[in-house]
């Protein structure tokens, strides 16, 4: 268990306190260095699903992540099968090396992920901009998931520093 939990402070998952673990402390800096990183890498992968995947798979997922996300009645019930969409939809990304960069970054941005998600509004834009993303998915137009992509990172950098000031 300790060998466990020394390898996903290694990983910057998780910090040492003390005694005991826990979620690290990022800076408004961090996350927003954080962001920018995803914002040069995850549009481009998902571009790369568009170009690289058969049209059957993609209109698979598209199918199956809407009929995931429209399931959904409660906040927390929608950001579980947000995050399960989100997996399943970089797991297609034929670039092993992107996605484990990816998954790195999703890991160390979940809380923040989670907590912003809680806000209505929040809640609201990222139903709308993950609707936007699986329409252009549905449409196989390489350029127009890139730019879907990059909106919902754009709106989720904006709603981290929103919710960083507020608390």
């Amino acid at each position: 268990m300790r060998e466990a939990l020394l390898s996903l402070e290694r990983d910057g998952l998780l910090t040492q306190r003390e005694r005991s673990f826990g979620l690290p402390d990022y800076s408004p800096g961090q996350m927003t260095d954080l962001f920018i990183v995803r914002q040069q890498i995850e549009p481009y992968a998902i571009r790369r699903i568009i170009e690289t995947q058969p049209v059957s798979k993609i209109d698979a997922y598209v199918a199956w992540a809407r009929e995931q996300l429209n399931s959904k009645a409660d906040t927390e019930t929608y950001i579980a099968a947000h995050q399960e969409v989100r997996t399943a939809l970089l797991q297609l990304c034929p670039n092993p090396f992107i996605r484990n960069a990816i998954e790195m970054f999703d890991h160390q941005t979940a809380f923040i992920r989670q907590r912003t998600l809680r806000q209505p509004e929040n809640l609201t834009l990222s139903i709308k901009l993950t609707n936007e993303l699986l329409d252009a998915l549905a449409q196989h137009d390489p350029e127009a998931t890139e730019a879907a992509a990059n909106a919902s990172l754009v709106a989720a950098h904006e709603a981290l520093k929103t919710t960083i000031r507020q608390e």
